[in-house]
């Protein structure tokens, strides 16, 4: 089934939503959740560009698609226009993991794309942490004993 771009922001919402329900990590939910979109997207005839909104309207919809109390059922409503922002036509249309540079649909392989996005988001986590302290396994000038 192809879907135009309203039936993919409608999809992703959904799927985004319940995805955003589970937070099945500890920290990193947000970044790992679009990765995984990114992923899915990979073969749909769309990408998701993230920059295309902002992140205080991205965190609000986010909170919005939560369920109403009492029920476990995400409502992505407040996600729909913003999948549809971000969804944007892919040039050389979907990919296929079976025949695109060798990726085997047995193993997990992951695409270009996402496995730079992952390098990028964890190498900027690295520059936030704070540098080692002299102390706990080095010397008094910071180099190991």
């Amino acid at each position: 089934m192809r879907l135009d771009r309203d039936g993919f922001a409608r999809a992703g919402a959904e799927v985004f939503a319940y995805l955003n329900q589970a937070h099945p990590f500890r920290e990193g939910n947000g970044r790992t959740s679009k990765v995984f979109m990114k992923h899915v997207a990979e073969r749909s005839r769309f990408t998701l560009d993230f920059s295309r909104v902002s992140p205080e309207v991205w965190n609000q919809a986010n909170m919005l698609s939560g369920p109403d109390l009492g029920r476990y059922e995400p409502v992505p409503d407040s996600l729909v226009p913003i999948f549809r922002v971000i969804a944007q036509p892919r040039a050389t249309g979907p990919s296929n993991p079976s025949t695109d540079m060798g990726r085997s649909t047995v193993r997990a392989s992951y695409p270009q794309v996402t496995a730079e996005e992952t390098r990028r988001s964890s190498a900027a986590i690295q520059q936030q942490r704070p540098s080692r302290r002299p102390g706990r396994g080095q010397g008094s000038q910071g180099v190991e004993r």
